[in-house]
């Protein structure tokens, strides 16, 4: 199972599906044109429809204008409205979002799941929604990137699946959102948007020609007549387009099912959720209208289609036998819960960490998803894991008070002088209480054992996801601050400033849309050869030696290992942003020779590790599976 080449192939398909509305849109235009020098005809016979004649070459510049750009304006203000972020979408469906510290228990699992996942493939958290109300079990993820993206399941689905079950659902949006289909989704839906605005023009025109009954009768003719083609237009289009949709969109969900298989090393539990499904009455049918616009983003088939081929998904049966070859057809019977919270004991972030490792490692740790032990007084129960300091933490981050504190904590200087204008900076910064929670956070920093710095940063961002635009702002502002309190940025900074941007910004901003531009590794030459550098600088071995092993995994011609000199953060940081506009499969080559020269030496020191999430969320792509980084 490769991304990778998933990413590649969803990039090549959305090509070809902007050469094939670009050849809609002129078909359109030259049908436009005919109905309308028709239409002239009917009401002046002296008119011939066939004529280029005279002004007849503008009037067809008029409609060719008119057509085109008013089919490119409604296609893109769909693109603009949907790519604001998966938060926008999921929020104009109605959804809820689950902050980090809910006291629910099915909501506090599911959170737990999708960090859990999350941190399997090595991407930001995404954010966590749920359609309350909704009996249909159902999932989609939305988003132009990972940075922004969404998880959002039904309440009807966390009501009637178990823990593994939901598991694996929100493995297969992961899938989607690793492959680019929430991007593609989003420019087919804006491309379909604009070529049914011509069926709605036409409907407009053929109701305005009958209803003007002053009117010359051959005047109603002719717009009735441009009326009736236009629609026709717009509806055999909008059949055409929704037909390749749903093709591509079959396509991706069974890559998207062995892509969770291959996530949580449980196919039985995606199959299994696949069974529930079959064997409930609402089955995977969304209520909502708004569903039915964004279709092939859902885990299953929103509405019933008569036929088959204009359906968005496979069947189930399909689906479930790709899995499961020799199944027996048996589906899984769920008594209907209406609503209710089922008792499976509240998760905790530092068991959705544990089920993270044994994803990665390929198994399930023994009584994982058993419930916990009840603890009775005078009980010789071991309780050591409450008072585990990873643990204490994962639970005061949850306040977004606490995650700020921890954050801007790792951007303290150790030198008095620019630790005490950094105070300053904090008192001033209008964040009420944030000062005095730094002091309390830096006392305790220094009575307890160390965390790694990026795994505060993972555990902060889901906390600070819940603040508002005001604040974010804020925050920014007050870390660029802290960073330039000593008149100078270290690598350390830049790298925890870039994760936070990357992580954050897609929830608060609008993400840019990065089109590939670079084909081959030897158009990134240069930045490639800065960024391996400064890594191999940084690292434990031989510097030239890693270097060289590095770019041999690059197939690119010899170089030389650059001087330090030659290695600042504001080169790095060039290098690395050309970098990211590589095309989807020479971004893992990149991450595969770093790590490569990191583990020269056979282990990754920290800032190695920094390095390398830190270049993977500017490129916008997860970690290579098998890296070892941790």
């Amino acid at each position: 199972m490769d991304f990778f080449a998933g990413q590649d192939r969803a990039r090549r398909r959305t090509r070809w599906l902007v050469l094939l509305f670009l050849a809609a849109c002129i078909g359109l235009i030259a049908a436009t044109y005919a109905f309308v020098t028709l239409a002239l005809f009917l009401n002046d016979p002296a008119r011939s429809p066939f004529s280029f004649s005279g002004g007849r070459w503008v009037e067809l510049a008029w409609i060719a204008g008119i057509i085109s750009g008013s089919v490119s304006l409604v296609a893109l203000v769909r693109w603009v409205q949907m790519s604001a972020g998966g938060s926008a979408i999921a929020e104009m469906m109605g959804a809820r979002r689950i902050q980090t510290n809910t006291d629910e228990t099915r909501l506090a699992q599911y959170h737990n799941v999708v960090e859990e996942i999350a941190l399997a493939a090595n991407m930001p958290v995404p954010g966590v929604y749920y359609l309350p109300g909704e009996r249909g079990m159902n999932a989609f993820a939305a988003g132009v990137a990972p940075a922004d993206s969404i998880v959002c399941v039904t309440e009807g689905l966390l009501d009637h699946l178990n823990r593994d079950e939901l598991q694996a659902v929100v493995a297969h949006e992961f899938s989607h959102i690793l492959q680019g289909d929430t991007r593609l989704n989003i420019r087919l839906a804006a491309m379909i948007k604009g070529i049914t605005f011509i069926g709605d023009v036409g409907r407009i025109l053929l109701y305005s020609g009958r209803s003007r009954r002053r009117s010359k009768s051959d005047q109603r003719v002719a717009i009735s007549l441009l009326g009736l083609g236009l629609w026709l237009l717009g509806s055999v289009g909008t059949f055409f387009a929704r037909l390749i949709q749903s093709a591509i969109s079959r396509q991706r969900e069974y890559f998207a099912d062995a892509s969770a298989v291959q996530f949580t090393r449980n196919g039985d539990a995606v199959a299994d959720a696949l069974k529930v499904v079959a064997g409930y009455l609402p089955s995977s049918h969304v209520a909502i209208p708004q569903a039915s616009d964004f279709a092939h983003a859902f885990f299953g088939t929103v509405k019933p289609h008569f036929w088959a081929w204009m359906s968005t998904h496979p069947p189930i049966e399909a689906r479930i036998l790709r899995i499961q070859p020799r199944w027996d057809g048996r589906a899984i019977q769920r008594s209907m819960i209406h609503y209710a919270t089922p008792k499976t004991g509240v998760d905790t972030p530092a068991k959705a960490r544990i089920a993270a490792a044994a994803i990665l490692a390929g198994a399930n740790p023994p009584g994982f998803f058993n419930p916990e032990p009840q603890i009775s007084e005078g009980s010789s129960v071991d309780t050591g894991a409450a008072r585990d300091p990873q643990y204490e933490l994962s639970l005061s981050i949850q306040e977004p008070l606490m995650a700020l504190a921890h954050i801007v904590t790792l951007f303290l200087s150790t030198e008095p002088a620019p630790r005490s204008q950094q105070a300053s900076i904090i008192a001033a910064s209008g964040i009420e209480g944030l000062d005095s929670a730094v002091l309390r956070v830096d006392l305790d920093a220094l009575a307890s054992d160390s965390i790694s710095r990026l795994r505060l940063v993972e555990l902060s961002c889901g906390a600070l996801r819940s603040l508002s635009y005001n604040q974010y702002q804020k925050f920014k502002v007050l870390v660029l601050d802290l960073i330039r309190a000593d008149r100078r940025i270290e690598l350390k900074e830049w790298v925890l400033y870039q994760l936070l941007r990357r992580y954050l910004d897609g929830e608060f901003l609008r993400v840019p849309d990065r089109s590939p531009r670079y084909r081959s590794l030897e158009k990134v030459r240069e930045p490639c050869r800065v960024a391996l550098s400064l890594l191999c600088h940084h690292g434990g071995g031989d510097p030239a030696y890693a270097f060289k092993l590095a770019w041999k995994d690059l197939g690119l011609a010899p170089a030389d290992l650059l001087p330090v000199e030659s290695c600042s953060v504001s080169e790095f940081s060039k290098s690395i942003e050309a970098l990211a506009l590589c095309y989807p499969l020479l971004k893992p080559k990149i991450l595969k020779s770093m790590q490569s020269a990191a583990f020269v030496d056979q282990e990754i020191n920290e800032v190695e590790r920094e390095i390398i999430y830190a270049v993977a969320a500017i490129m916008d792509c997860p970690i290579p599976s098998g890296a070892k980084l941790d």
